[in-house]
Order: C-alpha cells, then sequence, then structure tokens
C-alpha cells in the first residue's frame, strides 16, 4: 500500500465511448462497495480528467483517505449493448497534491509518456523538458540485459519522438531516458512486433 494522503487529485487523460467507474482499491477494505470510487462518461475526444478527493465516495456516500491505496482500477458500467461497443483508451495517470490551474501546470502534469503502449512497430514517446540539451533513451530486457540505447537532443518545453529501430524480439522491455538536467524517465513497454 501507498500513503498519497498527501495528494489531493487524481489525474488522467481518458477517451472512448461509455461510462467508467474509477475505483482506489484501498488494502484496508475488505468490501468492494466500501472502496472509494467516482463515475466519469467518455467521450470521442481525449479528455484531461481531475478528480479530487470529494469526487470519490464509498458505500455510505463518505470521501475516505488516501492512506493505504493499492492501485487504481477503470471499470466498465453498463448493459449488454454497451458494453459490446465500449471502447476506452487512458493515459498519464497520476496523482497530484492539486488541480492543474494553468497550461504551464497542464505541460508540466503530463510528465512522460510511451504510446500506443502495447508498441506494434514504432514508438512515440512525449514529455516535458525543463531545459534543452542530449538525451539518451535505453531499452532494457526483462533481465536487466541492454537492447538498444537512443540517443539525440531535446528543446525546451514539450518534446515529442518516435523510434523505429525496435528491438525484434517481441516481449515486455524496460526503459530509462535521460535528460540533459539528470531527469530520469523510466517505465515499461510491451513490443508486440515490427
Amino acid at each position: 500500500p501507498t500513503d498519497l494522503s498527501n495528494y489531493s487529485v487524481l489525474s488522467f487523460k481518458a477517451r472512448g465511448k461509455g461510462t467508467v467507474e474509477v475505483t482506489l482499491v484501498k488494502s484496508g477494505t475488505r468490501d468492494w462497495a466500501d472502496q472509494p470510487h467516482a463515475t466519469i462518461t467518455l467521450g470521442e475526444e481525449e479528455e484531461q480528467f481531475n478528480l479530487d478527493r470529494s469526487s470519490f465516495y464509498d458505500s455510505s456516500n463518505l470521501s475516505q483517505e488516501w492512506d493505504d491505496l493499492t492501485m487504481v482500477v477503470f471499470d466498465v458500467k453498463g448493459d449488454e449493448e454497451e458494453l459490446d461497443n465500449f471502447e476506452m483508451r487512458v493515459s498519464g495517470v497520476a496523482f497530484r497534491q492539486s488541480q492543474v490551474t494553468s497550461i504551464d501546470d497542464l505541460l508540466a502534469s503530463q510528465d512522460f509518456n510511451v504510446y500506443p503502449n502495447p508498441v506494434n512497430d514504432v514508438m512515440n514517446v512525449s514529455f516535458t523538458a525543463k531545459t534543452s540539451g542530449e538525451f539518451s533513451m535505453e531499452l532494457l530486457s526483462p533481465g536487466g540485459k541492454s537492447t538498444r540505447i537512443y540517443k539525440g537532443m531535446t528543446r525546451i518545453g514539450r518534446n515529442e519522438i518516435q523510434f523505429s529501430d525496435l528491438p525484434q524480439n517481441k516481449g515486455l522491455y524496460f526503459y530509462i531516458m535521460k535528460l540533459a538536467d539528470d531527469t530520469t524517465f523510466q517505465g515499461k513497454v510491451l513490443l508486440t512486433g515490427n
């Protein structure tokens, strides 16, 4: 469990069709109905969602502390026909200490995204850099073996980079990206073929 009691906003981008219940799973809460949850409606255009703590309620309609969270669950709601036509894409999930109040805050809040994930033939990376300079991005196998190292230049602000020279082997890889100011991003990406 993670103590996120100092945070007050769950932020993410989403698009699709249908109604989704967003549940914050707490390790100390056994009954699913007592887990804090909020409901959102997705549209075909990508939208930024900023759900503050008061958006989440349990079965007694009380807001709860975020002191022992283990995961965030996005659960589809609706009848059988709605479920047959359901689509959803979620990215940039993050807990924040406050709502985004300006364009600069929005850019800073988007941090680092790899998409699509899973990746077929081209991996796109977007991030915000505080300084311009050289970057390196390394792909590692699950065993920690370096399979690719990419190098290039970033500019101050939002950067969008495409990588097409991907490893031949399909599967899960870890990435580590380092920027000129020593900012580091790391995570996982699933390669499905190229």
